[in-house]
């Protein structure tokens, strides 16, 4: 059953275009995700659908009935279409358990010992319930992006819509939030989840929306979105958060940056961990202890991991003024541990001297 229908939505401010022509159909049950660069108008959709930010143009229907008319209930539709932010609004004069009770109080109606019962449920089940009577300031980022989305469910709407949900959150308390969202998706709720979690999308997605200038550019299933994109910005897009792109522009590089940088898109693209060890020691010995030591040189350097086969990719440009291939005319000193560890990483290695550029391609 169509639940939510989408009719030409506009929305601009002065010259500003933020959503322009937007149909779409959402399914009761779906999980719909959002993709898109910054800016591309995920969060606009979103916030046109529960009317936070009311469409200028088009029309939504909701079970039958147009939300954009003057006539329908903003109120009631808060209840039934939620919505948690990037940031997690809990309200730190209330324990977390308040912050859960309040809305079910003021818009449903239910009494205190109601919505305090519902509240432990909610907790319990996200494994928050001993921090019931404590305030807010002692959560975690990641609990509190729990307790928003569980605050949100005690509305129990027909409809969620997750705005970033993660994007604020550090590395290591992201699978948290998103171990709550699956959870979720099993409890027969439509969301519609705005997010750059790539592998995330790919495992839960029933449609994706990518989004670009505040229109859906392209939309389809996961496999058709991430596997066989039709149109050029898609591909160029997915193939841009299936790659790292990093460069060093000299021997006093920040290094601990870069070791976080890989480690955060090893964690986004869901690198095994003895795959994200073969990508540090390569980075390391190749780059640092190998082309740094024969010249202080820019490297431009790409790192792709392809979760289908499981097999990395690293690819590597830099100039020197000469010919420098580390495999053929070794390192810069007599010791030569650094290539032994490195040919036993790897498992196919191309090297190619283009105008003045050394270019290395290597898989493992």
């Amino acid at each position: 059953m169509i639940l939510l229908k989408a009719k030409n939505i506009g929305r601009k401010w002065d010259d500003k275009v933020f959503l322009h022509g937007i149909d779409f159909e959402i399914h009761e049950g779906e999980f719909v995700c959002l993709i898109g660069a910054g800016n591309s108008g995920k969060s606009g959709l979103l916030r046109a659908v529960n009317r936070t930010e009311p469409p200028d143009t088009g029309e939504i229907w909701f079970k039958g009935k147009n939300i954009v008319s003057p006539e329908y209930n903003v109120e009631k539709l808060r209840q039934e279409i939620g919505m948690v932010y990037v940031e997690d609004n809990l309200f730190p004069i209330f324990t977390v358990a308040e912050n859960i009770m309040r809305p079910q109080m003021d818009v449903l109606r239910r009494t205190p010992a109601e919505a305090y019962n519902k509240a432990i449920e909610l907790l319990e089940w996200v494994g928050l319930s001993e921090y019931a009577e404590m305030y807010p300031e002692v959560l975690t980022d990641g609990q509190r992006q729990r307790v928003s989305i569980i605050r949100a469910l005690a509305m129990e709407p027909d409809v969620i819509l997750l705005d970033e949900p993660t994007s604020a959150l550090a590395p290591t308390m992201v699978d948290e939030v998103l171990a709550v969202i699956r959870e979720m998706s099993k409890i027969e709720i439509t969301i519609i989840m705005a997010t750059h979690e790539m592998e995330f999308v790919k495992e839960m997605a029933d449609q994706v929306f990518f989004m670009v200038d505040g229109t859906i550019h392209e939309r389809g299933t996961p496999d058709e979105i991430f596997n066989s994109p039709i149109r050029a910005r898609t591909r160029y897009f997915i193939n841009r958060y299936r790659f790292l792109e990093l460069k060093i522009n000299s021997r006093k590089f920040d290094v601990l940056g870069f070791i976080t940088e890989i480690n955060v898109f090893a964690l986004r693209q869901m690198v095994p961990g003895k795959m994200l060890n073969k990508i540090q020691h390569i980075f390391e010995e190749l780059c640092i202890n190998i082309l740094l030591k024969w010249k202080d040189i820019p490297i431009e350097l790409i790192i792709g991991y392809d979760s289908r086969n499981g097999q990395c990719e690293m690819r590597l440009s830099y100039e020197g003024g000469m010919k420098y291939d580390p495999m053929e005319d070794g390192v810069c000193d007599e010791d030569d541990f650094a290539l032994t560890i490195l040919r036993a990483m790897i498992k196919s290695y191309e090297y190619n001297y283009v105008g003045s550029k050394n270019k290395i391609t290597m898989f493992f």
